[in-house]
């Protein structure tokens, strides 16, 4: 069945480093009104010029770092729905249609992928796929209850109304974590899809496996005492969710 929003009352926000390429087609066909952001963090080659003649909106952080590429991006970004993704061709964007449906009409607040449903994580490295991520993501399910099967993944859907209850403050790659604890530790309902992992196709992107896995013990480690009034007030975290849902 075809998809159609164009009669829906919101934006969307395809929030930093999103594909300036595949992207505009997929809400044409889809006839979702959106936009798509992409922030740049320093870089040096041609990358603002070509995604501002695809029609992207370029914003700039100075600060280096994953998150605070994603925390600039998301404060600019103008959708009620916000979709993250990295741009290095790896996952596909044409499924953003999926993400908005589970959203606007099947009643969940976060949507990720997941590269470990019906074999999509052939592409991530041996390390990483046998040992790293499904180690920190049973690490995470057990901490704080959340039964994720790949906390990792980055490519992901919300409301701007979740993400101001979640907003996660990590300036590096464990932003990611950050935002999959928070949406546990709120109680939002949270759903997984199938994703397959393809090759990177930018060559900047691939120590980022390294400088996750170097920061994730740090910030597992401090989600209990930074995320207490979470865990305190999470009924009502998940309340501000149903109420704004409800309007």
């Amino acid at each position: 069945e075809e998809l159609s929003f164009a009669e829906e009352r919101f934006r969307v926000g395809a929030a930093t480093f999103l594909d300036v390429t595949t992207s505009p087609g997929t809400f044409a066909q889809a006839q979702i009104e959106g936009e798509i952001v992409v922030c740049d963090n320093g870089s040096t080659d041609r990358s603002v010029a070509i995604a501002e003649s695809l029609g992207a909106r370029v914003v700039h952080q100075p600060l280096r770092g994953y998150g605070n590429a994603y925390l600039k991006g998301f404060a600019s970004a103008r959708g009620q729905y916000l979709i993250m993704g990295d741009a290095d061709d790896t996952y596909d964007f044409t499924l953003i249609p999926a993400l908005l449906q589970l959203l606007t009409h099947e009643g969940y607040d976060f949507v990720t992928g997941s590269r470990y449903l019906n074999g999509g994580h052939r592409h991530i490295t041996p390390l990483h796929r046998i040992f790293g991520n499904p180690a920190l993501t049973s690490i995470l399910n057990t901490l704080f209850g959340t039964r994720y099967t790949d906390v990792y993944c980055g490519f992901r859907g919300f409301s701007r109304r979740a993400y101001d209850l979640i907003r996660p403050l990590s300036p590096g790659m464990e932003f990611n974590l950050e935002l999959a604890i928070n949406a546990g530790l709120a109680r939002l309902k949270i759903r997984e899809i199938p994703i397959v992992l393809a090759p990177a196709t930018l060559t900047a992107t691939s120590a980022a496996p390294t400088r996750a896995s170097s920061t994730t013990p740090a910030t597992v480690s401090q989600r209990p005492p930074r995320l207490a009034g979470a865990l305190l007030d999470r009924e009502a975290l998940a309340r501000g969710i149903a109420d704004d849902t409800a309007l």
